[in-house]
């Protein structure tokens, strides 16, 4: 569960991928203090397939 911030529930000393609509600039802040913000790939599912974001997740 996170709180303010959805970076709040984010365990930094532990690889992760985070997909997501919508990125506030607090948490990609946060997210690049801790060297992690080519983690996160900000989607739009309305726009974007699924399965095309993965295959360009698995090919980096």
């Amino acid at each position: 569960m996170w709180g303010a911030l959805k970076t709040d529930a984010i365990d930094f000393s532990s690889e992760f991928i985070w997909l997501d609509d919508y990125i506030t600039n607090a948490e990609l802040s946060v997210l690049k203090e801790n060297g992690c913000a080519d983690s996160v790939y900000k989607i739009d599912l309305e726009r974007e397939n699924l399965l095309d974001v993965l295959e360009i997740i698995k090919s980096r």
